[in-house]
């Protein structure tokens, strides 16, 4: 079956985009918390959201001629030691560091998402290795929260194979800009109410077959032909394809 949108349309919806990542401040001001490990928190928090390729970090100090679509704010508290009991002396050091995360939309100045994050650390080392270990163990979490508070969308721009009423394969407008990878699965969903409020219903699924630069892939329809499709003639404005970056086995391994 032919492509159901030309290569014009597809130039035209990329240039239409205002930005292509979620622009974050990030404020790691650590000046007055007076606790133990704060600047190790902001640090490993900060080198986490760095590796979301969705999100281009701006800095608390930022001065630049664009303003920031969100800020996040981390809070630190004060660290909270484990007692170790004669049952598992397997670890002579266990504690946890508290700290929270909120997320600030800037166009409305709205708290959007809080979340706190407190993972035990342990050590047969010391106090401090254990306090790391727990910072560590966090990072999962604050994935995650980012993932499902920060949803980043892009846009369904052409179906270019379909079967009767299936889709079979699409071109979307997410690329390496945004940490696309071949091989990735991403869901597909639509723009719906419900009681007055603005939600996105998973259609579908799709699995990347070919990232074609910054701002495009190719992807096959994994799930969803049919539902998928309708939408793409109906309601195309309405349908969007959601990013999530995953934790690798590397980064799993950094929190052991």
């Amino acid at each position: 079956m032919k492509r159901l949108i030309t290569a014009l349309s597809i130039l035209m919806a990329l240039a239409m985009s205002s930005h292509s990542q979620h622009r974050v401040v990030v404020n790691t001001d650590i000046s007055g918390t007076g606790y133990l490990y704060a600047e190790e928190v902001f640090n490993s928090v900060v080198g986490s959201l760095r590796k979301i390729g969705f999100l281009e970090l701006m800095g608390s100090n930022w001065h630049g001629t664009e303003e920031g679509d969100f800020q996040i704010n981390i809070r630190v508290d004060a660290m909270i030691r484990v007692p170790v009991t004669d049952n598992d002396s397997k670890y002579s050091y266990r504690c946890k560091i508290p700290y929270q995360l909120s997320i600030v939309r800037l166009s409305d100045n709205v708290n959007i998402a809080s979340q706190s994050f407190h993972a035990e650390g342990m050590s047969d080392k010391n106090i401090a290795d254990a306090a790391a270990h727990s910072i560590r163990k966090s990072q999962p979490k604050v994935l995650k929260f980012i993932n499902d508070k920060m949803p980043y969308y892009g846009e369904v721009l052409e179906v270019s194979e379909a079967d009767g009423n299936k889709a079979h394969a699409l071109y979307i407008s997410l690329g390496s800009h945004v940490g696309i990878e071949k091989g990735q699965v991403l869901e597909v969903k639509q723009k719906a109410m419900a009681a007055g409020r603005l939600y996105y219903k998973t259609l579908g699924k799709v699995k990347i077959e070919e990232v074609e630069g910054e701002e495009g892939s190719r992807c096959k329809v994994t799930d969803g032909h049919e539902k998928i499709l309708k939408a793409f003639i109906e309601t195309p404005e309405d349908l969007k394809v959601q990013t999530a970056m995953k934790w690798m086995i590397g980064d799993w391994l950094e929190t052991l």
